[in-house]
């Protein structure tokens, strides 16, 4: 039975086989059949996905196929077809924005819908699996031009939180992502130039040392940080306009938004001292950081 029962009560159960048609019984059947038990019930949930969302019949016949279209033998298709042409043309479309979405894209709602129903329920299945390296890095990037095409037709906050938790699992921070968190300015101030130059070397030098990202134009730095030093970075940042006078920390409000400028000091194993100390400045505790961070 589908999972969609347990939204009604007993009394309501006498009712809700009128919901569906004789055909979303031929295509459950189906499905039970030629899939595994899992594929089967991500089905499910991908149909009860758009089932919450008041879809048609229709496009939740269409979206509980469309993953698993290139398993399904021939009842799919044909005279006695379990979907109409159009039906098997939304799966059809769907399944290649979900594998492919950089070479394809939504041409209409009820796509959208399914596709986004596919993700949502993907990444609540598969949010604790182990992933190759390689694999996460390809998916984050298609996860977000998916993101990026939701965005277009509908709310994405939800499905944007389950991303993010996806991304932070697999440590994985896209750039969409982290354009999203603070970026620092830090530049000369004009009154104090030679001072100022010596004070962003520091800065520069501690930056580095930390393992920021940054990049260094002139008499200015830019800095981000991955998600888990965000918190340090931000208090780094007034600790800084503190004790420094001589510059300017401002919230960066144009940067290169892509990773290829970005720069981060990376550390080999043979230098441990710098690993350690790394460690050190990253864990740092102080309200009041940049002092103590100098320090160490």
């Amino acid at each position: 039975m589908f999972m969609i029962v347990s939204h009604f009560d007993s009394e309501s159960k006498k009712g809700f086989s009128a919901i569906f048609s004789n055909r979303y019984d031929l295509v459950l059947e189906m499905l039970r059949r030629q899939l595994s038990p899992l594929d089967f019930a991500f089905a499910q949930k991908v149909g009860l996905e758009l089932f919450d969302r008041h879809e048609p019949e229709s496009v939740i016949l269409a979206g509980m196929v469309a993953p698993f279209l290139d398993r399904l033998d021939a009842g799919i298709r044909g005279p006695h077809a379990r979907l109409e042409p159009y039906e098997l043309s939304m799966a059809q479309s769907a399944r290649e924005i979900f594998a492919h979405p950089f070479e394809h894209q939504a041409d209409s709602a009820s796509i959208s819908q399914i596709v986004h129903a596919i993700v949502h329920t993907w990444l609540a299945e598969f949010n604790r699996e182990t992933v190759e390296p390689e694999s996460t890095l390809r998916t984050a990037a298609e996860l977000a031009e998916l993101r990026s095409q939701f965005e277009r037709s509908m709310p994405t906050t939800d499905l944007g939180d389950k991303i993010k938790a996806w991304c932070s699992r697999h440590n994985i921070d896209p750039e969409w992502l982290w354009a999203e968190r603070p970026i620092y300015c830090i530049s000369i101030n004009g009154e104090h130039k030679q001072e100022g130059k010596e004070a962003l070397q520091r800065v520069l030098h501690l930056v580095e040392n930390t393992g920021f990202f940054h990049i260094r134009k002139e008499e200015r730095i830019l800095i981000r940080a991955s998600s888990t030093l965000q918190q340090l970075l931000d208090r780094l940042a007034v600790s800084i306009a503190a004790h420094e006078p001589q510059l300017i920390v401002e919230i960066a409000e144009e940067f290169p938004k892509t990773a290829e400028p970005w720069q981060r000091k990376r550390l080999i194993i043979d230098n441990k001292l710098a690993i350690y100390r790394r460690v050190a400045l990253q864990k740092t505790k102080a309200i009041d950081p940049y002092p103590a961070m100098l320090k160490l």
